[in-house]
């Protein structure tokens, strides 16, 4: 939309300089036509959080901006085992700096038959789809993970969070320590229990 990096710059503009900063906004999904497709969009507010980049990606890559502070935090540190470009930025930008998170959208997402990384249709497909990805994905996110932890320096306090996740791969009682700091989570309900639950019996 024409007011996309214009939007941007002025949220970013309006925070600390001096802080990692990174905006991203929602996106109106639509079809080949331009069409928006009501099943699709998300009317809820996105609540972007450390806890939520540890377990899914909410920041859509085409609809970030960050300061000149964040380049020069990630432009050394870069991932060999990140899963997608943006969901790396989200999870760095969350434990160091703040996330400006625009719940009004400045694009509009095209889904189409063609779409490597779309949204399946019907309720059925998606959750087929969710409990397939989250085997395959499993690999994914424990390397991401264990790359961020070995790039960046955390505090005690996300350090521990961090341990903990990986470790629940192996330990049972580690995947209860996580879900009992309740400090992880999805945006949406039933995703987030679904997750969870999951989580209990495979691990992270």
């Amino acid at each position: 939309m024409p007011n996309k990096i214009s939007r941007a710059i002025e949220a970013i503009e309006k925070e600390n300089i001096h802080k990692y900063l990174m905006y991203a906004s929602k996106a109106i999904v639509v079809d080949e036509n331009l069409n928006p497709l009501k099943s699709k969009n998300r009317k809820e507010p996105i609540i972007p959080g450390f806890g939520n980049a540890l377990v899914e990606n909410v920041c859509i890559g085409c609809s970030i901006v960050f300061n000149n502070q964040l380049f020069n935090l990630i432009i050394d540190k870069i991932p060999k085992n990140a899963f997608m470009h943006d969901w790396w930025l989200y999870l760095v930008t969350s434990c160091f700096g703040e996330i400006i998170y625009d719940n009004e959208s400045c694009l509009l997402y095209r889904q189409h038959n063609n779409n490597v990384i779309g949204m399946k249709d019907g309720f059925v497909a998606h959750w087929i789809k969710r409990f397939s990805n989250y085997g395959k994905m499993k690999k994914i996110r424990e390397l991401q993970l264990c790359e961020f932890n070995n790039l960046f320096s955390l505090n005690d306090n996300k350090q521990k969070i961090v341990k903990d996740l990986i470790q629940t791969k192996h330990s049972i009682k580690a995947r209860i320590i996580v879900l009992k700091l309740k400090i992880i989570y999805r945006q949406k309900l039933l995703d987030d229990m679904v997750f969870k639950l999951l989580l209990l019996l495979n691990g992270y």
